[in-house]
């Protein structure tokens, strides 16, 4: 009887103990899906953990901006998966910003998420390109500025984000996580002015720009793979000339002929003790785009080595070495002095 009352009141006995929420398809948990319990942290500040037991969940999640310190811990990296299909460009459609396109949509900070698969399987819902009618759609030339229905190519191998942060979505971190998608854009944390972001024991697999910070990140011992040849990690640290994206005892794979990288805007970024797969494209990572840069070409390696030929452009270019390369040196004390 005390039990009952206890859970009528909002005092579930999975979560009292250790202020955790549990999620189980079949029942055995407070939740059978995700969003849900998401929903219900969003009430009870005090949980600090959802715990997700194995299974294929087909659902897109949203991470309110008023969520904060919460880990999402699957119970197993191969158990547990997080499916959707979402293109970018279809969901623009109908709505006014990119809340929505990724399969994990974030505003919230100080999260971790353990143990997860997370798929955005849309390319492989469709056998090519397509047109779609889309409302939002501007052409430039039309009368007045008006906008003007009209229909859209959607690319198979579009931005396909398996998961998208926003701006105030900080100090984020992933472990022993995978994260496919179809497309471009995989793994999208994109806070340029305060963006902190760790990822470790990771892979990232997926079309051009596959991971893609903005701010300070780093990453070590992940896998990450390119679907396609133009580019496989980028990095946009505009906001702040030290920012910075590391890659530390990470390998690079793809299909043959991919390329490492590129960047857009002011950026920097470091690879420490990488290995790059055989089929890697003699392509320097390089700028696209015709943007102005304030601090020139910032591409470092140390110690990095490639399977099958090597090429010169990735040889040592900084007197850094892996072993001072610790969490502090990337972020500094930005982390614990911006963790309000």
């Amino acid at each position: 009887m005390i039990f009952h009352w206890l859970y009528i009141l909002g005092f579930n006995f999975f979560w009292s103990i250790d202020h955790r929420i549990v999620v189980d398809q079949n029942g055995q948990g407070d939740f059978t899906a995700i969003q849900p319990a998401i929903d219900f942290a969003l009430q009870r500040p005090d949980i600090h953990e959802i715990y997700i037991h194995e299974g294929i969940y087909t659902e897109k999640l949203f991470i309110d901006s008023l969520l904060s310190n919460l880990t999402f811990k699957g119970s197993s990296k191969d158990e547990v998966t997080i499916r959707y299909t979402q293109s970018r460009d279809i969901w623009r459609c109908s709505h006014p910003d990119d809340y929505g396109a990724a399969v994990i949509n974030v505003k919230g900070r100080d999260l971790k998420f353990l143990n997860l698969t997370v798929i955005n399987d849309f390319g492989s819902t469709i056998s090519g390109d397509t047109t779609i009618y889309c409302p939002n759609a501007f052409s430039p030339s039309a009368d007045n500025g008006s906008k003007e229905h009209l229909n859209k190519k959607v690319a198979k191998d579009s931005h396909q984000f398996a998961f998208r942060s926003f701006p105030g979505a900080t100090r984020i971190v992933w472990d022993n996580c995978d994260f496919i998608s179809d497309g471009g854009d995989t793994v999208s944390p994109w806070d340029v002015q305060n963006g902190l972001y760790y990822m470790k024991n990771c892979t990232v697999s997926g079309h051009v720009d596959a991971w893609c910070p903005r701010g300070y990140a780093l990453a070590e011992n992940c896998v990450f793979y390119g679907k396609n040849k133009h580019a496989l990690v980028w990095h946009d640290g505009v906001a702040d000339k030290n920012s910075k994206s590391v890659m530390k005892n990470c390998r690079f794979e793809g299909d043959a002929g991919f390329a490492l990288g590129r960047y857009h805007k002011d950026s920097q970024q470091y690879f420490f003790d990488c290995t790059f797969a055989a089929t890697m494209a003699d392509k320097p990572i390089y700028k696209a785009g015709n943007g102005a840069l304030l601090h020139g070409h910032r591409v470092f390696f140390n110690r990095c080595k490639k399977e099958g030929k090597s090429f010169d452009w990735y040889k040592d270019n900084t007197d850094i070495t892996s072993d001072q390369v610790t969490f502090e040196y990337v972020f500094g004390d930005k982390w614990r002095l911006n963790n309000k």
